[in-house]
């Protein structure tokens, strides 16, 4: 056998080998999430998130190797209180909305990885109704960031915790003095539950 059949077939061996090792971490996660948004508001959001993670050796988890891009949607309901910029005080509304995320993805190992987002959301709302359809006097922009850590189990069950914080601008129609605007910020802090497709 001459030099260059063997070099070429170690070639092809190691070629095999590396291939063989490198694996990747590509999901689509569906999760309900509850908790604490802009401080003292209260959230139930459905997040949709997509993910393609790099994953080049399963025994070395580097941060260069086990990271790649995550893409989500998620619809929200909330109850928060903004601050008016006309300086008469705090408005109670109730929210609903959509938002789109993106970011980076973190593989942690076989059940575990992290996802750092930003979003930017869009809604309608109201300070007298029960749910924000049913007067909708407000609309509002939101602009966050999220830390989620999830762990998912064989049987795609997933749970996780998210921690981040959001700004949230807010057009409110008054009957009597007519556009206000207004704002609020703070911490979001979630807990989620999900499934695995």
């Amino acid at each position: 056998m001459s030099i260059t059949l063997r070099l070429a077939a170690l070639a092809c061996l190691t070629a095999g080998s590396l291939s063989a090792a490198e694996s990747a971490l590509r999901f689509v996660d569906l999760r309900a999430q509850g908790g604490l948004t802009l401080n003292d508001g209260e959230t139930a959001n459905l997040t949709l998130m997509a993910g393609d993670i790099g994953n080049k050796d399963k025994h070395i988890i580097s941060l260069d190797a086990d990271m790649g891009i995550v893409l989500g949607l998620r619809g929200q309901l909330s109850q928060v209180t903004f601050e008016r910029n006309d300086g008469l005080g705090d408005l109670d509304i109730k929210l609903g909305g959509g938002t789109f995320m993106g970011g980076l993805g973190f593989y942690l190992g076989t059940h575990a990885h992290a996802e750092l987002v930003v979003g930017y959301a869009k809604g309608i709302g109201t300070t007298t109704g029960s749910n924000p359809w049913d007067d909708n006097d407000t609309k509002y922009t939101q602009y966050m960031g999220e830390l989620g850590w999830y762990y998912t189990w064989s049987t795609n069950i997933q749970v996780g915790v998210t921690v981040g914080y959001s700004l949230l601008k807010v057009r409110y129609d008054d009957p009597l003095i007519g556009e206000i605007k207004g704002k609020a910020d703070g911490i979001d802090a979630t807990l989620a539950i999900g499934y695995r497709f």
